[in-house]
């Protein structure tokens, strides 16, 4: 036997795992979709929700909602100042608040733009030299993304809209794709915190809300334990187990590899049927994360 090590114990290093987050109103997730689908009022049947609304768009629901204006120079407009302070006040009071919804997410980083340009004393953040207003811009952005997300108390949801924008392949080609309409600067940074993206949009007649994203759809999600379909996550274990016992054994053919691979696939949930109310699409949603779904929804 190898000699047992015996020595200090470390007060730094991690002793035991993480426990994964069980709840949807714990995590950091991005919601976007077509205009006046009804993401506002999905998130308002989450209890102990509390919306920061850099648009319009509440005077219609009955939720906890605080308005991101600030007073400059007799008009009101939107103010990152006082998202600032909203911050503050939900990281350093007790309160119930367990989902903090950024609504929309488009705005907010408007407000912080407009924020950076009036403390560099600038019409745009492209006026400040060698990228410095941009660069100023994506580091306050971040910095209060990250203050609200790192904050145990409540989990933090982003809201967008949808549009279909043009890209370019790299033969040449180009294609179109889903995408959330905030910037490209603030999705990069809202798509790194965030722990799944869900679309909301119509597929014909019907609501849906997309987790799996393609060429054609902006949406994911890195939740390993969530989203299967009822028995899937099971499943795939059992079917992931065979796969690696024919590779050990080296029986496993490019024919056996697709099977398998096409077997795991179904396993995911794809989409969740919106119904046909708010109250439908919430219950839906949280069956699926709960890995209730009966289908995959593809």
């Amino acid at each position: 036997k190898p000699p047992v090590k015996v020595g200090k114990v470390s007060s730094i290093l991690p002793q035991i795992k993480s426990t994964p987050v069980s709840t949807i109103e714990g995590l950091a997730w991005c919601l976007y979709g077509e205009k006046k689908i009804g993401k506002t009022s999905v998130l308002a049947q989450f209890k102990n929700t509390l919306f920061l609304a850099f648009e319009k768009g509440h005077q219609g629901l009955s939720v906890f909602v605080k308005d991101m204006v600030g007073k400059s120079s007799g008009n009101s407009e939107y103010s990152w100042e006082v998202f600032q302070q909203h911050i503050d006040d939900l990281i350093n009071t007790d309160h119930d608040f367990k989902l903090v919804v950024i609504d929309t997410v488009d705005g907010g980083y408007n407000a912080c733009t407009k924020f950076i340009c009036d403390l560099l004393g600038i019409d745009h953040p492209q006026d400040a030299p060698y990228g410095k207003g941009w660069s100023m811009v994506d580091a306050e952005f971040r910095k209060q993304m990250d203050r609200l997300i790192n904050c145990p108390k409540f989990g933090v949801c982003f809201v967008s809209h949808a549009t279909e924008k043009q890209f370019m392949e790299r033969s040449g080609g180009t294609y179109d794709k889903i995408t959330p309409t905030m910037s490209k600067q603030a999705k990069e940074a809202i798509s790194a915190v965030s722990d799944m993206i869900i679309f909301y949009g119509y597929h014909g007649s019907e609501r849906l809300l997309t987790i799996r994203g393609s060429d054609s759809l902006e949406s994911g999600t890195r939740m390993k334990y969530n989203f299967w379909i009822k028995g899937g996550l099971e499943l795939h274990e059992s079917i992931l187990a065979e796969k690696l016992k024919l590779r050990e054994e080296g029986r496993l053919t490019t024919q056996k590899k697709k099977e398998f691979d096409e077997q795991l696939k179904e396993l995911r949930i794809h989409s969740i049927d919106a119904g046909q109310d708010e109250e439908e699409t919430y219950l839906n949603l949280l069956a699926a994360f709960n890995n209730q779904q009966e289908t995959n929804g593809a």
